[in-house]
């Protein structure tokens, strides 16, 4: 089995290494609050769902990684996704610290998962990544890419 070459990408503060045959694109974006923060959006090569999307910036005021989870779940799932007794954010291991995420439906019946972590030690950054696979299995092994791959400068 032939194994697949790493490029690197650097952006916004984030190295990563990933597969050398998959599709990146950058770019930087403000926040309504005025914060700067970057985005690499990762696709697969044609034909393969998965996907990684991750936005790193300042934590915004007053927030951390599990109000900023809460929020986007609102913003993207809303009451329609929750059981009243269940809290729908979960915690995960990521990155040396905990991240606070979710599963996120798609039309297309495809995995995907969203999670927050607060990053950097000298001052709170808000990394998140959304990532997107045929199936859950997959979607941990996109994790894994990224955890064995990243730094942040």
């Amino acid at each position: 089995m032939k194994k697949t070459e790493l490029m690197r990408v650097c952006y916004g503060g984030v190295t990563l290494m990933v597969p050398e045959i998959w599709n990146v694109e950058t770019e930087t974006y403000t926040e309504p609050d005025g914060r700067e923060c970057a985005m690499i959006d990762i696709s697969a090569v044609e034909g393969d769902p998965r996907s990684i999307v991750i936005s790193y910036g300042p934590m915004p005021e007053g927030s951390d990684a599990l109000m900023e989870a809460g929020g986007t779940f609102e913003d993207l799932i809303g009451d329609a996704g929750s059981q009243p007794d269940e809290d729908p954010i979960c915690e995960y291991d990521f990155l040396g610290t905990t991240g606070y995420g979710f599963e996120v439906p798609t039309e297309d019946g495809l995995a995907c998962n969203f999670i927050c972590a607060e990053v950097g030690e000298t001052k709170p950054m808000l990394f998140t990544i959304l990532t997107t696979a045929k199936e859950y299995e997959d979607i941990d092994d996109l994790l894994d890419l990224v955890e064995e791959n990243i730094s942040f400068q």
